[in-house]
């Protein structure tokens, strides 16, 4: 009996560390570039993510290139809001995101006064992949001593 419950525990104990790994990734990610009516980039942009169902709101600031990037999202519909002072704030709607989803919403402010505002509603929203593909050739595959 007790040498059962020794080998148990040391299963139990090496699975562990390992019980992340089989975990499935249920969220998503949103990310771009906010840029002003000329195309220059703009840093310190507010991105805010408002996930519909449940009010929740997530955020993200650009960075010194204008990107931002909102990752570990729920899955739902989303409405972003992009808001710089001395720029009209920019509102995107009908943002749906599925799981490992990779959504790339760029925007572009226009200068004007902070009661001002842009809404983008059905806006085709660019997938960015979320996958990477390698093939590798059968034959190149072995060890380093091997010649080609």
């Amino acid at each position: 009996m007790r040498r059962w419950f020794v080998t148990l525990s040391c299963l139990l104990t090496l699975a562990l560390p390992l019980s992340p790994a089989f975990a499935q990734e249920t969220t998503a990610t949103i990310t771009g570039t906010v840029t002003d009516s000329s195309g220059g980039v703009l840093p310190g942009v507010v991105v805010s993510l408002k996930h519909v169902p449940t009010g929740r709101v997530f955020e993200g600031t650009t960075n010194t290139e204008g990107g931002y990037l909102v990752p570990l999202l729920p899955i739902g519909a989303y409405e972003a809001t992009f808001t710089l002072s001395g720029f009209q704030q920019r509102i995107v709607r009908g943002i749906t995101l599925a799981v490992n989803d990779r959504v790339l919403i760029d925007a572009a402010l226009a200068t004007g006064g902070v009661s001002e505002a842009v809404e983008v509603t059905g806006q085709t929203l660019a997938q960015a992949t979320t996958a990477v593909q390698n093939l590798i050739d059968s034959q190149r595959v072995g060890t380093a001593d091997q010649q080609p």
